[in-house]
């Protein structure tokens, strides 16, 4: 059969990808000084930090998720049912805040 075929096996791959990056000249003074308020970071490090909180933040603040029929069937089930008694919750609920004592 010409049409069927193995799928190569992956080869093994770095835990980390390069990714160019071109920054704005004009803006490099900027990242330098922001850079330097982190001892122990430098303008690689820095920028990884940078774009892994807004990475997380975007997906964090995103509103819709897709389920396929059956997960979504599970999370309608978990929300129609009642809820759970949990007495350490009722515990906490009870107790006065630390700015209320």
């Amino acid at each position: 059969m010409d049409s069927a075929r193995k799928i190569p096996k992956e080869a093994k791959t770095s835990s980390k990808k390069v990714v160019n990056l071109k920054y704005p000249i004009t803006k490099l003074t900027l990242l330098d000084k922001a850079v330097k308020l982190h001892p122990n970071s430098d303008r690689t490090k820095y920028i990884l930090d940078a774009v892994t909180r807004a990475v997380e933040n975007d997906l964090l603040d995103r509103k819709d998720f897709f389920l396929n029929e059956k997960d979504f069937d599970a999370f309608e089930k978990m929300l129609n049912s009642p809820p759970r008694d949990i007495k350490t919750l009722k515990a906490l609920f009870k107790e006065k805040a630390p700015w209320e004592k």
